[in-house]
């Protein structure tokens, strides 16, 4: 929450901001950014499992929640979401097919 609310406290301020997450294959940072992926529904499992959000989530609700809060304000909101795996760079907003 510390990271993202800087994040946002400067976009509403009229500033850039980015969220960076490096590091090595299986460290975790899909997980960060997306959380489980969950939306509290019982899986096929049967097995309860609470959602966790990632930074995506948190920074999207804290965003919108100050736009919301100034509606006498205009906000024009952009956003890329790109994956750099082996020097290669990935659109994630984009449908991929993976006989590509």
């Amino acid at each position: 929450d510390a990271v993202g609310g800087v994040i946002v406290k400067g976009a509403v301020d009229g500033r850039n901001g980015t969220i960076f997450a490096y590091g090595q294959t299986g460290s975790g940072k899909t997980y960060t950014m997306q959380g489980n992926g969950l939306t509290g529904s019982i899986p096929k499992d049967g097995v309860e499992t609470e959602a966790v959000d990632g930074i995506i989530q948190k920074v999207a609700r804290d965003l919108f929640g100050h736009i919301e809060s100034d509606p006498a304000r205009e906000f024009l909101l952009r956003a890329s979401f790109v994956e750099v795996y082996n020097e290669t760079i990935r659109d994630l907003l984009h449908d991929h097919d993976d006989a590509e």
